[in-house]
């Protein structure tokens, strides 16, 4: 009985502590969103935060040459995205291992981002 409580509660953690993070990642996703779209200026900026804040959005204009909505969707889930799995890697007590693999993840789509995009100016 005390096992299955205590699995119950754990669960209940994980859950909550994800969804926080999620939110939490969701707020930042927002802030820097709203950040790289000033420094954009209609399209006569930089797109240099746009780049490293959201590698995946940016490598899907190399099909639309454009920002379309599924770029713009794919940057909305981004940091919920990493929050979620940042959150859930604690019930099995890797956080550490999981935040290392996101920070390469990511890394390697800035790396590539800065590569393969030449018609959006940095």
């Amino acid at each position: 009985m005390y096992y299955e409580d205590r699995q119950a509660n754990s669960l209940l953690e994980v859950v909550g502590f994800s969804c926080a993070l999620a939110v939490m990642g969701a707020v930042t996703g927002l802030l820097l969103m709203f950040l790289a779209v000033l420094q954009m200026g209609r399209g006569h900026g930089s797109y240099s935060l746009a780049k490293i804040a959201f590698p995946y959005s940016m490598l899907s204009t190399l099909l639309t040459d454009e920002i379309s909505t599924f770029a713009i969707v794919i940057a909305l889930i981004q940091f919920p995205a990493y929050g979620i799995s940042w959150g859930i890697s604690y019930h099995f007590r890797r956080p550490l291992q999981v935040l290392l693999v996101l920070v390469i993840l990511h890394s390697v789509g800035v790396l590539l981002c800065q590569l393969a995009l030449s018609n959006f100016p940095s």
